[in-house]
């Protein structure tokens, strides 16, 4: 039982670090390409 916690403590920890890492990177690529449309104006 004690294992099976840890594991899903594992896997939750994972899913949070995925749910912040990817709205970042989709952040980062929306910066770009407005940065990108803004200077060719």
């Amino acid at each position: 039982m004690f294992a099976v916690s840890m594991i899903m403590a594992v896997t939750m920890t994972i899913n949070i670090v995925f749910a912040y890492m990817v709205p970042l990177e989709y952040l980062m690529l929306f910066i770009m390409i407005y940065h990108i449309i803004y200077t060719q104006k």
